[in-house]
């Protein structure tokens, strides 16, 4: 359990995790309902979301470079490029806001194609 800076630090150095060199997911298992999933976790912690049927991604920025990683560990930065321009968007407004600079970060994230005009979720085959 992370207490306090200190342990974050030796967290940072026991997990070897770098911008640019993209790493295994961690996937979910799903459940038919709270009550089945209590019965198997126990007293143990565990956290529920809702599933959205996206492209699973790994957002990787370091000094200002984009890198954008699938499933598979491929980078497919070069297919994304509006991705790229949300995230130099973001980039920009976060340190515009914090006046403090970014120097890397690393966001594991869900694409998914979504219709504004009409404010819906669309089918993950639309995103390619």
């Amino acid at each position: 359990m992370i207490k306090n800076k200190t342990d974050f630090k030796r967290l940072i150095d026991l997990c070897h995790i770098r911008c640019g060199v993209p790493f295994k997911y961690q996937l979910s298992d799903s459940t038919s309902g709270i009550k089945t999933m209590i019965k198997e976790v126990g007293k143990n912690s565990f956290t529920c979301e809702n599933l959205y049927h996206g492209m699973r991604c790994q957002i990787h920025c370091n000094k200002n470079k984009i890198q954008i990683f699938n499933k598979s560990l491929e980078d497919i930065t070069q297919k994304y490029p509006e991705i790229v321009g949300y995230s130099t968007i973001f980039i920009t407004k976060s340190i515009e806001k914090n006046k403090k600079d970014i120097k890397s970060f690393i966001l594991d994230c869900t694409f998914l194609p979504y219709d504004k005009k009409n404010d819906r979720a669309l089918n993950v085959q639309e995103l390619s």
